[in-house]
């Protein structure tokens, strides 16, 4: 392997490691009570090193969004499911948005609760994550429809359903 590839590697698998240490602090303590320091501790790197990946605790912020900006995952797992009848359809994106929440839990707990009063990242999310999740679905519910292999009346409108339903989900997840 060429020496690039491998310090690739290695600053995806610090950057990611450090992600995963920003994570789960942000989910047990909160964003605002955890410090830079306190993320260099608990990964083991020095402070320092921690600003040679992100400029700030909100650029972490920003970096642990831009990981679960999956709209392509989320093409693939609707396309997987193509071939099926309705409710199978219906049932394997659930399991598969199940899986990923379950997967990026830590993640989704540090984005979520800041969301709620950090303006500038909750339009973000909207902007970057759910409007295009939701257009994709709609797309695909439309394909769908076309092939007559399902029946919906408005597709933006079952869209919009789908991922609240997926919404509630996650939140019954967090809970318990």
């Amino acid at each position: 392997m060429p020496d690039n590839d491998k310090r690739s590697l290695r600053i995806a698998s610090r950057r990611s490691q450090i992600l995963d240490g920003a994570a789960r602090l942000f989910a047990e303590r909160g964003f605002h009570l955890t410090t830079t320091r306190d993320i260099a501790n608990a990964v083991g790197v020095s402070e320092g090193t921690l600003y040679n990946y992100f400029e700030n605790k909100e650029d972490l912020l920003m970096g642990l969004l831009q990981s679960l900006l999956d709209v392509q995952h989320l093409q693939s797992s609707l396309s997987a499911a193509l071939p099926q009848d309705p409710q199978q359809y219906l049932t394997s994106v659930l399991r598969a948005r199940r899986d990923y929440t379950n997967h990026n839990m830590l993640y989704l707990q540090s984005i979520i609760s800041e969301i709620f009063v950090n303006p500038a990242l909750r339009q973000r999310y909207f902007r970057e994550y759910y409007l295009p999740s939701v257009e994709l679905l709609a797309n695909h519910l439309q394909e769908r429809s076309a092939l007559g292999q399902l029946h919906t009346a408005d597709a933006a409108i079952a869209s919009r359903l789908v991922f609240s339903l997926l919404l509630g989900v996650f939140f019954l997840q967090v809970l318990n």
